[in-house]
């Protein structure tokens, strides 16, 4: 009786970590994820499996940051990781340009230099090359 006690006392094997499937979504976390909150990560066409692995005290943190926010470990590490997923590409995709070179682009457009001889026979090159 005292181990099932334990057991249940236990965060790690607590049913209440096993309330959910592994692969499921709450109804919160659906619009981080980007799904109909009547989906979960199972719906496409070919689910994909992703596997890490971490050091004891790492899955610790990760679990208790899991606990304090009433979700699962599956879908607090899932939040995560696509958050920085779309931060990343964000980050990559995103120029930013101070005043001065923002003033610079758009004065190159509106008034562009004229073709100097280098651009020119570039030019000449290309058409040559791709036959235009």
């Amino acid at each position: 009786m005292q181990r099932d006690l334990q057991f249940l006392l236990d965060k790690t094997h607590s049913p209440l970590t096993y309330g959910n499937l592994p692969y499921s979504i709450s109804l919160m976390s659906a619009s981080i994820y980007g799904f109909n909150a009547m989906t979960n990560a199972t719906d496409s066409k070919s689910p994909a499996r992703l596997e890490v692995r971490i050091g004891q005290e790492a899955k610790a943190l990760v679990q208790k940051a899991a606990d304090l926010e009433g979700r699962t470990l599956t879908d607090f590490v899932i939040a995560a990781v696509l958050a920085e997923a779309r931060r990343a590409i964000e980050q990559h995709q995103t120029l930013t340009l101070s005043l001065k070179d923002s003033n610079a682009f758009i004065e190159a457009i509106l008034n562009p230099p004229k073709p100097n001889q280098a651009l020119k026979s570039a030019a000449l090159r290309y058409k040559q090359t791709m036959s235009i």
